[in-house]
């Protein structure tokens, strides 16, 4: 099993080398792995280690990136596997395994074949649903004060 953090970003660069291919089964993200346990914080390592009970003995290494690159590389590689080695412990003892299987074990292998092949788009039902949502939010916009701000959010991104 290789573990990563945040494989979606680490993954490609690696493959980039020549005859390097990382097949998604054989890895693990212990960035999703955090979101599992803790879906409303930051997925960052550093911040993710400060909440983990084996790094509490680790010092901050973030910033040391430009001026220590390899203390700053092995610190990562540190909290990275102390990280895994929790949320693997705290999956089987919360519950969340169920979870942690539907993402891990077959979705992430469908979301990587789209990401790596791209996804037919069907134009025609994607206009039909984006028109009736169109028509929700301005229903929403007429009735509800809060949510029609978030509506008019969600349209200007």
């Amino acid at each position: 099993m290789i573990v990563i953090w945040n494989r979606g970003f680490d993954r490609p660069r690696v493959e980039k080398a020549p005859g390097i291919r990382i097949p998604i089964e054989a890895t693990e993200d212990t960035m999703d792995s955090f979101h599992v346990q803790y879906n409303a914080f930051r997925r960052r390592l550093g911040f993710a280690s400060s909440l983990l009970p084996s790094c509490g003995a680790v010092p901050m290494w973030k910033h040391l990136s430009h001026t220590h690159p390899e203390f700053y590389s092995c610190m990562d590689a540190i909290a990275l596997l102390r990280n895994h080695y929790d949320l693997v412990a705290q999956r089987a003892t919360t519950g969340s395994a169920a979870v942690w299987d539907v993402l891990h074990r077959r979705l992430d292998p469908a979301l990587d074949h789209m990401s790596r092949g791209g996804m037919l788009v069907n134009l025609p039902m994607r206009n039909a649903l984006s028109a009736a949502l169109d028509r929700k939010s301005t229903r929403l916009n007429s009735s509800h004060r809060c949510i029609s701000y978030a509506v008019f959010c969600l349209k200007k991104k």
